[in-house]
């Protein structure tokens, strides 16, 4: 199918921008000449200010409270593959019991996913908040953000925890490694890989220094994907094309 998209561009005049270099090299392979191709990176908002009123309550409804949050904002469907991340989260309740994992958001598969849940030892540590348009009070609760995608074009959900000075636990997919930093800002671990998640996970609530410096290495270089900065690289692409 994406061969048949991206055919008629490959004679045409028409220039396409990507938003990673990952989908870069995707539509270059169907065949498309790479210099017709631009990259200007997804940017996000700045976070708003925090309410610090609603995220407490956030914490006494989600008993977060002492508690370390493993948190993740995404879509609950097939592509994002929350059964890895389960299976994470449950590896690592075999040896923590101080943990919560949150996942904030809803899809199409939300029910299933939350009774593949229920199959898991780890299962009363599991909080599923369905869609929030709370994120900045949602991060806050949080001490490690992660992502489990099999494939993802970028994840501005990751641009948002890093603003939010998060360390990120992630896997190799699609762009996301132009965004995490494995060793700097998070930890990266090979798609589907629930055992490395886990010992990520593990490493970072071990060591809190560890956690702080990746958080504060996250924020740097969220300085980079601003919403700001990519509207001003659309400006200046289209600059260029019509000149």
């Amino acid at each position: 199918m994406k061969k048949k998209l991206f055919n008629k561009y490959r004679s045409s005049r028409i220039n396409l921008v990507a938003i990673s270099k990952a989908i870069r090299e995707t539509i270059a392979s169907s065949g498309i000449d790479k210099s017709k191709i631009g990259l200007i990176y997804s940017g996000s908002d700045k976070p708003k200010k925090l309410n610090a009123e609603l995220a407490s309550e956030f914490a006494k409804r989600y008993n977060s409270h002492g508690k370390k949050v493993i948190g993740t904002v995404a879509n609950i469907s097939e592509h994002k593959d929350y059964p890895t991340l389960l299976k994470a989260f449950d590896r690592l309740c075999e040896t923590r019991n101080d943990a919560i994992l949150l996942p904030v958001g809803d899809g199409p598969m939300f029910q299933e996913i939350k009774d593949f849940a229920n199959t898991l030892k780890c299962r009363d540590k599991v909080v599923f908040t369905g869609f929030s348009p709370h994120i900045t009070e949602m991060l806050s609760l949080m001490d490690i953000f992660t992502m489990t995608s099999t494939k993802e074009g970028l994840c501005t959900s990751i641009i948002d925890a890093m603003n939010s000075s998060l360390p990120t636990v992630a896997t190799r997919a699609g762009g996301i490694p132009e965004l995490v930093e494995d060793g700097e800002t998070g930890f990266l671990c090979d798609v589907a890989d629930d055992k490395a998640l886990s010992e990520a996970y593990a490493k970072l609530l071990e060591d809190e220094h560890l956690r702080m410096k990746m958080a504060e290495n996250a924020l740097k270089k969220a300085y980079g994907f601003s919403a700001e900065k990519m509207v001003l690289s659309y400006i200046d692409y289209y600059t260029e094309l019509l000149k």
